[in-house]
């Protein structure tokens, strides 16, 4: 971690506050929250003993000593890096904070930068947050109220017989029925990839197909739903989506040949990693939209923290 040089903290006061840069004429709670927010979103700068309005004020040496008990109020302790320089007679601390890979808190609240702004986190947000960052691993908890006679059949049928084929690997039912079970249940994995009916406790693991070819602010002249267990979606939504493209004829050569409009290699790696990928602690539905300029495909979730 080289050090910040002069120049380089002038031209950031010179800058103002921003989404990473945030100044701080004294040392007290807010730089803790301040701190916390940066830690969970992207990291930034807090340049104390600065106004906001690029002001050099300075800050004594006693409030640099409390800058560091506000950062060890911090749970878990986020990465930082304090220097202390000089502008001209007056001493302005940097505090560099570096993104976590985990979420922290300041008294018990979960904080994040929103543009210049340190904002809590609402519940709502705090649980997909913690989802997403493996704090507790939504696939691996019990689905309430399953077990075994969930699973749809076939579906597992078909995946031992695919496993066999394409990684060479014996079929074993019985292991693979005990790796599907968290006790007596099922697995919320398990039961979205191969239930017969995910959709009586996550009525939201579902796809939504849109055909607008205005775009977003135009109407929806068709609207398509595919429920069933994952692979049944992945199969059901490719299918609907060939529907709606139809085909297109191209020349090649002297033969003309009939094409799909989007390659079908595209759309399968597109809506799978739709399904696999999206969090599913989230109460809403993967959403496909057919656009006269291509395809749109949102599935519901964020990036890991760290990540823009």
């Amino acid at each position: 971690m080289r050090n910040m040089d002069i120049a380089e903290l002038l031209k950031l006061i010179k800058m103002g506050e921003g989404e990473q840069v945030e100044f701080k004429e004294r040392v007290n709670k807010n730089l803790a929250r301040a701190v916390t927010a940066m830690a969970n979103t992207n990291g930034g700068v807090i340049i104390v003993g600065v106004k906001d309005d690029g002001e050099i004020v300075g800050v004594k040496k006693k409030e640099v000593e409390r800058i560091k008990d506000y950062i060890a109020a911090v749970h878990p302790r986020p990465k930082v890096k304090i220097e202390v320089l000089s502008v001209g007679n007056r001493k302005v601390a940097v505090v560099r904070v570096y993104p976590g890979n985990t979420t922290h808190t300041y008294e018990n609240i979960a904080y994040v930068r929103v543009g210049s702004s340190t904002v809590p986190l609402s519940l709502e947000d705090l649980v997909m947050r913690l989802s997403e960052t493996l704090h507790f691993p939504f696939d691996s908890l019990p689905a309430p109220d399953t077990s075994l006679q969930d699973l749809d059949p076939e579906t597992v049928e078909r995946y031992l017989e695919v496993r066999e084929r394409v990684r060479g690997v014996r079929r074993d039912q019985e292991a693979l029925l005990r790796s599907l079970r968290h006790n007596s249940h099922l697995k919320n994995g398990a039961f979205l990839f191969f239930g017969k009916n995910p959709q009586r406790l996550y009525p939201h693991a579902s796809v939504r197909i849109l055909v607008a070819p205005q775009g977003p602010e135009g109407p929806v002249v068709e609207e398509s739903w595919v429920g069933g267990n994952l692979w049944n979606q992945f199969e059901k939504t490719l299918t609907k989506l060939r529907e709606v493209l139809g085909r297109s004829s191209v020349v090649r050569g002297v033969v003309r040949e009939e094409a799909d409009p989007v390659p079908m290699e595209v759309l399968r790696e597109v809506v799978a990693n739709a399904l696999i990928h999206r969090n599913y602690t989230v109460p809403s539905e993967t959403v496909v939209r057919v656009e006269s300029g291509g395809i749109v495909v949102e599935n519901p979730g964020g990036f890991p923290p760290g990540v823009s």
